[in-house]
């Protein structure tokens, strides 16, 4: 009724130990809804989505299919216009104790965007990643190799190549970097590193809210969900750095601070033993 008027929801789940746990399903239909302003909306929204613990576990699919259309003024009366087109979403991920894991699949016919993917078991970019982003004529294919971003093309709409990038060399170093022992690595200043939001993740990143949207599916007066709020995880991948490693004993203020230690003057200490590590 009032503002919700042709706007109806309806959730099922179970909670263990106040955290949602197994499957949720959330079912809105609506009918001329008012989403803003004179915007009315007839159509679905759906979610499953699967928790374990107050995480997100299990596959998530989130479907929206709906059409709009306004109220005009004509011979001096208030009617309804015409549909728009009916457009859909499909968002389809997979999670693993609130971390990305699995195939992603995303289409976007709103935004004339697609995106096809894959992270393995440990949330790491894994595979080829295909992004088409045909509104912004956008169009990306990246190949993970053990989690390495490995190759990255980009083309126009009409398939013609705009950009290659080829990361061969970095990746035999990555791969010369594995089979090295951590002090074989110290000794050739190599560090490997994941990076806590990979390339191919942040194409896909955008669609996160779009899961996690309070306004249809209602997290923060629920309860219980531990991904919505501390955000979805994952979405890795590593690189390979080149660093100098300088032994601690050879650092000014490494030293001083082990000497005040040895004083006993432990707030002298712990001065420059913070000073050593802000350098």
């Amino acid at each position: 009724t009032g503002d919700y008027k042709g706007f109806n929801q309806t959730i099922t789940g179970s909670f263990k130990k106040g955290l949602k746990n197994g499957k949720w399903t959330y079912i809105i239909r609506m009918k001329d809804f008012n989403i803003k302003d004179n915007s009315y909306i007839t159509g679905t929204i759906t979610l499953y989505a699967n928790y374990k613990n107050g995480y997100a576990d299990g596959s998530w699919k989130e479907t929206r299919s709906y059409k709009e259309r306004k109220k005009i003024f004509s011979y001096g009366q208030l009617k309804w216009g015409p549909f728009g087109p009916l457009q859909t979403m499909t968002i389809n991920m997979n999670f693993k104790n609130g971390f990305l894991v699995g195939p992603v699949f995303i289409n976007d016919k709103f935004a004339n965007y697609k995106a096809t993917g894959k992270y393995d078991e440990n949330s790491l970019c894994t595979g080829k990643w295909i992004i088409n982003d045909r509104g912004w004529g956008l169009n990306a294919e990246l190949t993970y190799k053990n989690n390495f971003l490995y190759e990255w093309i980009t083309r126009n709409n009409n398939g013609e190549v705009m950009e290659m990038d080829k990361f061969n060399k970095d990746y035999e170093e990555y791969m010369k970097a594995i089979s090295m022992t951590q002090q074989e690595r110290e000794e050739n200043g190599i560090i490997i590193d994941t990076i806590h939001s990979g390339v191919a993740t942040n194409y896909i990143k955008p669609y996160f809210p779009k899961l996690l949207n309070n306004f249809y599916f209602i997290y923060l007066y629920i309860g219980g969900d531990l991904t919505y709020k501390e955000g979805i995880k994952g979405g890795y991948e590593v690189k390979i750095k080149k660093v100098k490693f300088t032994p601690l004993q050879n650092l000014e203020d490494y030293q001083k601070a082990e000497e005040f230690y040895k004083k006993g003057d432990l707030l002298q200490a712990l001065k420059y033993y913070k000073r050593h590590f802000q350098e």
